[in-house]
């Protein structure tokens, strides 16, 4: 049987499966493994900023690092200023 949702990613289920694994993954190292906790926490900022960039037509690489795909939803209008700062803390960790 497949652990239960947390419900801080129970929303994305429908939309996103890989976003709760990384957001579960995440909160559950959050105080046995900090090192892997940053890592997946840096994952699931990566994966959503794909998503995002997906979801906007953008043509992205496996190439392009997470600076340069911020900057190119920052150019497209996404994320907006409300999430644009969360994205940058994940990138810094």
């Amino acid at each position: 049987m497949p652990p239960a949702i947390p419900p801080n990613f129970a929303f994305l289920a429908h939309q996103d499966p890989r976003c709760v694994v990384l957001g579960m993954h995440a909160e559950r190292y959050f105080a046995e493994g900090p090192n892997t906790r940053l890592v997946k926490r840096r994952q699931l900022g990566e994966h959503l900023a794909q998503h995002a960039a997906a979801r906007l037509g953008l043509d992205t690489s496996p190439e392009d690092n997470q600076a340069t795909l911020s900057n190119r939803l920052r150019e497209r209008g996404a994320p907006g200023a409300t999430i644009r700062q969360p994205f940058h803390e994940l990138q810094g960790a």
